[in-house]
């Protein structure tokens, strides 16, 4: 999955590979921690849960609109996987 940002909002989604500046990646429980609020994009890419192929500056610039992405995200029913599957979000 990736997605664009103008003008400090994200304003396209896909999912898939593209050409992209930059490439976010973490294990799974990384990313469910995230969805469920357990833990911040800034504190995943501090630790270094999250790893990132690209302008790291830049990328700290986006967090803001990576917050916002994935507080949408929690709003969206999910089903995980395997032991992670009892944290499954309902969505609105």
């Amino acid at each position: 999955m990736g997605y664009s940002v103008r003008a400090g909002k994200i304003d396209d989604v896909w999912t898939g590979k593209r050409e992209t500046d930059y490439t976010i990646s973490g294990k799974y429980s990384v990313w469910v921690n995230l969805l469920l609020g357990r833990q911040t994009v800034t504190s995943a890419f501090l630790s270094r849960r999250l790893r990132v192929d690209g302008d790291f500056n830049r990328i700290l610039r986006m967090v803001p609109a990576t917050e916002h992405w994935l507080t949408l995200l929690r709003r969206v029913a999910t089903e995980f996987h395997g032991d992670y599957s009892k944290f499954n979000l309902k969505g609105e």
